[in-house]
């Protein structure tokens, strides 16, 4: 519905840049951004592009006739694109844009630190975020420490807009490390970020607790690349707890994570050889992977391949080869079901 408002509003504001561009061209830009921005929210990202390469067109006109006026505005169409470019998967694209509107936010940021700091910690962010992407985890960090400075630094300040964002960075910093398998150290990072998650789930349990959960399942997942089985659980548990109750409130959106997390739970109930305990998980696991694969095949029919074969190697070390037999005989028909 908006964009029937937006489109309307751009007809007239074309008609107007063009008796009076002087004018009318910033307003012109504006509706263009708007657009652009209603498309990313509706996960339109190659028409939010068009509209966002228009308004950049005329920000930079602008900006080159009035930089402290307009700066702002062509750094964050600039950003826009970035992010776009991103959900596309464009990571180099998206790093062009990115790094033209990181150059200007830090001169506007030199100019007025109160004021464009956190915008500066933003893109800093989006290009750690984007090299992850690129599978360049060195660089990635580099942008991220930056980040983590500034944004320590404003929720000092303001705890309460700023330590939302610093939890990001800090989540950000732990799955980088995750990914140069250096577990410890990440592990340093995720610690941070489940305090200040759990101090934003306390005071408002229904926008953080999905995020509470996902830093509890990562510290799990890192523990278990480490071997530490039994830490591993104690954090598993919690996110189970939490994933539990998100799958009752919005099964479409969060039964997934949970098959994830009893998943994650059978296997390393598996490692630590208590057989019974692990398909109790994984049997958990198989229900909601099952009615998962139904509805949606491609994503779901490979989990539940290896759901299944975890079974029956479970059902094996328990010496119930029946049993065993029979998953890995369906786990095996899955994934020969996914190969044709």
């Amino acid at each position: 519905k908006a964009n029937t408002y937006y489109l309307r509003a751009l007809e007239i504001r074309e008609l107007l840049a063009k008796e009076n561009p002087k004018a009318f061209r910033p307003d012109l830009a504006n509706i263009l951004n708007n657009l652009g921005a209603n498309c990313n929210d509706l996960k339109e990202y190659e028409k939010a592009n068009t509209y966002n390469l228009r308004a950049l067109e005329i920000r930079e006109l602008l900006a080159k006739e009035n930089p402290k006026a307009f700066r702002p505005d062509l750094a964050s169409t600039l950003n826009n694109l970035g992010i776009n470019c991103r959900k596309l998967k464009e990571y180099e694209k998206a790093n062009t844009y990115l790094l033209r509107a990181l150059e200007i936010r830090e001169l506007l940021a030199k100019e007025n630190p109160k004021a464009f700091r956190p915008d500066l910690a933003d893109i800093l962010n989006s290009l750690g975020v984007n090299y992850n992407g690129l599978k360049e985890s060195e660089k990635a960090n580099t942008y991220y420490l930056r980040a983590l400075e500034i944004q320590e630094l404003l929720a000092k300040e303001n705890p309460t807009a700023f330590r939302p964002g610093l939890a990001g960075i800090l989540y950000n910093l732990g799955l980088n490390y995750n990914d140069l398998k250096e577990y410890e150290k990440a592990s340093t990072y995720y610690l941070r970020a489940l305090e200040i998650q759990e101090l934003l789930a306390k005071e408002n349990p229904t926008a953080f607790r999905p995020d509470l959960a996902n830093i509890l399942s990562n510290l799990g997942v890192n523990y278990r690349y480490l071997k530490e089985y039994e830490k591993s659980n104690t954090y598993f548990l919690r996110a189970l707890e939490i994933r539990e109750l998100l799958a009752k409130e919005n099964p479409t959106a969060f039964r997934p994570d949970l098959a994830g997390i009893l998943n994650f739970l059978g296997f390393n109930y598996n490692k630590l050889k208590e057989y019974e305990k692990a398909n109790t998980y994984f049997l958990r696991a198989l229900d909601i992977l099952e009615l998962l694969a139904k509805e949606n095949p491609k994503a779901f029919r490979p989990i539940l391949a290896v759901i299944l074969y975890s079974l029956g190697n479970n059902y094996n070390a328990l010496k119930e080869s029946d049993k065993a037999q029979r998953y890995i005989q369906r786990a095996r028909e899955v994934f020969e079901s996914i190969s044709k």
